[in-house]
């Protein structure tokens, strides 16, 4: 599936589809549709007057492609019942230091199985797994190539590790 603004024509095996990728609401309604990919080429590009102007305008588009076609966060929503809401960049650590009575609170309003607030996680591993200021691109094609065709779907993955503490009463 080729994407553009303006479309193009069809051919062969390409589909060509016409959506502005700085729209996010248009980019997901234009993805919907695609499941179960397995290659991503992405070579889309706004040219700006200076390098700082460049990041904002392709920072979006990408996020707009990846969002539209790994909606892990929806599902991860709902599995506790909650609504999505836009991205808000904050410190895990900083957030989280003074949520202990939270915590407790939380703990007894369910019927949770007693766990110390500093073992429930690491705000800081979380600030580092998912702080990072630039872009992740992983290609396990070579792993595949060699054998490895096996692996852990990541939605499901993380909605296991959920059930998992929820079994164990450690999350409502």
């Amino acid at each position: 599936m080729g994407l553009s603004r303006r479309g193009g024509v069809d051919a062969g095996a390409v589909r060509h589809v016409a959506v502005d990728l700085l729209d996010r609401e248009g980019t997901a309604n234009a993805l919907a549709e695609l499941t179960d990919m397995t290659h991503v080429f992405y070579a889309a590009h706004q040219d700006r007057p200076s390098w700082t102007e460049l990041v904002a305008p392709n920072l979006a588009m990408l996020v707009n492609v990846v969002d539209a076609i790994e909606p892990m966060w929806p599902a991860i929503a709902r599995f506790f019942e909650l609504e999505v809401a836009p991205p808000l960049p904050m410190s895990l650590a900083d957030v989280m230091a003074d949520k202990e009575e939270v915590w407790n609170e939380m703990v007894a309003r369910h019927g949770l199985r007693r766990t110390p607030y500093r073992e429930v996680s690491s705000w800081q591993f979380g600030d580092f797994v998912f702080g990072w200021d630039y872009d992740v691109i992983a290609d396990t094609s070579k792993s595949r190539r060699a054998g490895f065709h096996e692996y852990v779907d990541t939605e499901a993955m993380f909605l296991s590790v959920f059930q998992d503490l929820r079994d164990q009463r450690i999350i409502p």
